[in-house]
């Protein structure tokens, strides 16, 4: 893009468009360039190449900066205190115990359903009763 901007600063008869102009909008938006219209009589700014020079070694020191901010994020993220590492462990231990309570709800379940089962063969069998006790008998005649 640097480039691009140069070639139509320093190339006087070409003409040079930017087709990507909207999405610069956002990128000088970010780093706080301001974007309003220019004022009617006031002298027009130009790039020129010390200016893009400047703006290139100003990128490599944002650049280092950030780079520093990410090791120290990484330096400095989640597992690398001893808290953490504490922390990690309780909650190991918490895991392991709920493992352990899953399974006896689980076979604490299987036994509930089967009594369950059960208690509706039951049911069913002494509804049978009622409706045989109170169904018509075929005569013997």
């Amino acid at each position: 893009m640097l480039k691009h901007m140069h070639r139509g600063m320093t190339w006087k008869n070409a003409k040079h468009g930017i087709p990507y102009g909207y999405l610069l909008n956002h990128v000088f938006e970010h780093f706080g360039v301001p974007l309003g219209r220019g004022v009617v009589g006031t002298i027009k700014q130009t790039f020129s190449t010390a200016t893009l020079l400047e703006f290139s070694s100003g990128k490599d020191v944002e650049i280092a900066r950030l780079r520093t901010q990410l090791q120290q994020a990484i330096s400095q993220g989640p597992g690398t205190s001893s808290d953490s590492k504490e922390e990690v462990k309780k909650l190991r231990v918490e895991n392991a115990w709920l493992i352990e309570s899953n399974a006896s709800l689980n076979e604490e379940i299987k036994s509930l359903n089967k009594q369950l089962i059960q208690a509706h063969v039951d049911a069913n069998s002494r509804m049978n009763l009622v409706l045989q006790s109170f169904s018509p008998r075929p005569s013997l005649s």
